[in-house]
């Protein structure tokens, strides 16, 4: 999966109760708008849609794919936390070798 590292201005402003779509998605993961978000999400790229939704298009058959925001931010810290971990093990460790 694609890393967040800061989270864009737009979607700080989202509350945690809110939901993006797939064009928003891509966005907030820096992938090109013409990328297939059901490639994205079937090879791991992205995270799992938290629901489904009919399209109300007629000429699009298949689900509109939506995320919680809430959701999306808590992937995010999981993240950014366990890099920062293993940043801490390797600076501990180049430490305690140039004792």
């Amino acid at each position: 999966m694609r890393k967040v590292h800061i989270e864009p201005e737009w979607f700080a402003k989202l509350s945690d109760d809110e939901f993006i779509q797939s064009a928003d998605l891509r966005r907030l993961y820096k992938y090109s708008i013409l990328t297939s978000i059901t490639a994205l999400i079937r090879k791991g790229h992205v995270p799992e849609p938290t629901d489904k939704v009919p399209s109300l298009l007629k000429r699009k058959r298949g689900p509109v794919y939506i995320w919680n925001v809430g959701y999306l931010r808590g992937i995010i810290k999981d993240v950014r936390d366990r890099r920062n971990a293993s940043l801490k093990r390797i600076r501990e460790n180049y430490e305690q070798s140039r004792v």
